[in-house]
């Protein structure tokens, strides 16, 4: 009895080895028989059919190399892009940045001018793949990639919460946003920023002066004076002009916060700003009281009369111009002949011995000074002059990322977007594919 047990149970052995044994032959038989159909597939364009075989290929092995580099290639031969990057994301990432797959992904984003999607992928690459000189340089070979916005405009002001006055070809004003959309028909002899807490935009009136109207012109905010000029609203409060020259500052219902006092002003950014009275200015809070003695002789501001972005300020006290902080203390030992405002809490520009370059909110220098002229770092690039004159945007590093030859460009605001000109006589925006 055992030894027909022991019988049995060797020849139910020996038959599970030969089906085990079988069943391998049969697979690797299928294998072969697929990755050669794949390839004749292919040889003759039926890449439908070669993605099929190939299927069964990765049905024995997933991990195929070949069969998955074979496979995104036979999509992007049909036009199935969005297959193909699916399968060229799953390369990259499963064999370390395989190279080959790597530069024909990035090829076909900018073929296709996907530059959004480049970028945001390389943002992945670069934190799975840190110390990857392939995938650094693709990266910084697509930054500063840029659309271009349809308007033009003879004149445009500085950003602010992304909004900025423009003048047309019909050399009247108005305000436009990042989108590059007008907040008001260009129909007003002047006209400032469109503000969002207020929902109008600031324009000056024969009959009124300068007031806010809606979009469609229609007037929902008026001083208690006549007012020549209307600042952006920052702190709650809002810089104002009279018909006198003089300023002071008004709530965001347009009525009276203090006097008409003084001969400038700023806006109260990062609650405070500066006044002046005289020839002599000073640092107050947005109590409007001052936290110093009216003692300098000069205080940088953008278009908006903004200055003290990034919490400090440039201010001209004797012979040149510092950077000091809200208290009217210095930053920093070193003055410098002249110097453009902070548009963001990135470096500003600031000339020294004839030749510009860029400083931080510490007051420390982080670049060279080797510019004809320079402008203030935001969304990680800053306009700087070359030696023929033209325009450029570099990185902190001093890369040349946007060489485009503009005649003229402006500081590029939190959202990307800037104004430059390619022509002496018009401006137009341009947008960042990609803001860190």
């Amino acid at each position: 009895m055992k030894r027909n047990v022991i019988i049995l149970l060797v020849f139910l052995l020996a038959a599970s080895w030969y089906m085990t044994l079988t069943g391998i032959t049969d697979k690797a038989s299928a294998y072969a028989k697929s990755s050669e159909n794949a390839k004749k597939h292919e040889d003759k364009g039926m890449f439908i059919a070669a993605i099929e075989d190939y299927a069964t290929v990765l049905g024995f092995s997933s991990d195929n190399y070949d069969a998955l580099v074979a496979t995104a290639n036979d999509y992007y031969e049909l036009g199935e892009y969005q297959q193909f990057e699916d399968t060229g994301k799953e390369i990259i990432e499963k064999y370390d940045a395989d190279e080959g797959i790597f530069n024909k992904l990035m090829d076909y984003y900018v073929d296709k001018k996907k530059y959004s999607d480049a970028l945001a992928y390389l943002h992945v690459l670069m934190e799975k793949f840190p110390e990857n000189e392939m995938i650094i340089d693709r990266y910084n070979s697509l930054k500063g990639s840029y659309s271009t916005k349809f308007n033009t405009y003879q004149w445009v002001g500085d950003f602010y919460h992304g909004y900025a006055a423009c003048q047309a070809g019909t050399l009247k004003y108005a305000s436009t946003n990042y989108n590059d959309e007008l907040k008001v028909n260009l129909n007003y002899d002047w006209a400032g920023p469109y503000e969002a807490e207020i929902k109008g935009t600031p324009v000056l009136l024969d009959d009124a002066g300068v007031c806010y109207v809606n979009k469609k012109g229609q007037r929902i905010l008026v001083p208690d004076f006549r007012a020549k000029y209307l600042g952006v609203l920052a702190g709650g409060y809002i810089l104002a002009g009279d018909e006198n020259g003089k300023y002071g500052y008004i709530k965001s219902d347009c009525s009276n916060a203090t006097e008409m006092e003084f001969d400038n002003a700023t806006a109260l950014v990062n609650n405070f700003g500066a006044v002046k009275k005289g020839e002599k200015w000073a640092i107050i809070g947005s109590d409007f009281k001052p936290t110093t003695e009216f003692i300098f002789d000069d205080v940088v501001m953008d278009d908006n009369h903004v200055a003290t972005r990034g919490s400090v300020m440039w201010v001209k006290n004797g012979s040149g111009y510092q950077l000091v902080n809200r208290d009217g203390e210095a930053v920093s030992d070193e003055i410098y002949e002249a110097a453009r405002p902070f548009a963001s809490k990135e470096a500003a520009a600031a000339l020294k011995n004839g030749k510009w370059g860029f400083v931080g909110r510490d007051g420390v220098e982080l670049t060279d000074f080797v510019y004809e002229d320079a402008k203030s770092f935001c969304a990680g690039f800053a306009p700087v002059k070359d030696k023929d004159g033209y325009w450029k945007y570099i990185d902190i590093n001093g890369n040349i990322c946007i060489d485009d030859n503009f005649t003229d460009a402006k500081a590029f605001d939190e959202k990307g977007v800037a104004f430059v000109q390619k022509e002496e006589s018009y401006w137009i925006m341009i947008d960042l594919y990609d803001v860190d």
